[in-house]
């Protein structure tokens, strides 16, 4: 019987733990299709301003998660980013809240429009149009702080 409990252990921590494994098998450019290939479907799923991300997790040792997160535009792999967490509750318990924010303001088409608008005008005008961007719901909070700052430190 300690036999038969052993096996399952071992099966249930290897399928999980070769995750960043299978993660060190993608680049940046592979498209969706080649990412469920070989991962199989994410544990989460998420999109945002035209961004996706797909989560996977699983145990890697007792109270331990291994967490690989797979950022996707236009259907290509942008970034990815591999973690491991402490939870004994489960890995959804463990799971890190993802970082939006950073990755639209690098990869989204917000980021060419503000660009855009910093290269043509003053500090005042670049502000003003960000303004009326945030105002216009195309910009989150998060978003419009970070870009403000930005171009303040331009000015500096």
């Amino acid at each position: 019987m300690k036999n038969y409990i052993s096996i399952a252990i071992l099966f249930i921590l290897g399928g999980c733990s070769s995750l960043p494994e299978k993660t060190n098998q993608l680049d940046v450019g592979d498209t969706k299709a080649q990412v469920f290939s070989l991962m199989g479907s994410p544990d989460t799923q998420a999109t945002n301003d035209g961004i996706e991300l797909l989560e996977y997790y699983g145990v890697t040792a007792f109270g331990v998660c291994n967490y690989q997160q797979i950022w996707l535009k236009d259907s290509k792999i942008i970034k990815l980013h591999g973690y491991n967490n402490a939870s004994i509750a489960g890995c959804e318990v463990g799971l890190k809240r993802a970082d939006w924010g950073t990755v639209i303001a690098k990869y989204s088409d917000k980021e060419a429009a503000v660009n855009e608008i910093s290269e043509n005008n003053s500090a005042i005008e670049m502000l003003s149009k960000l303004s009326e961007l945030y105002k216009s719901g195309a910009l989150t909070e998060e978003e419009y702080i970070q870009m403000k700052k930005r171009i303040l430190d331009k000015v500096q």
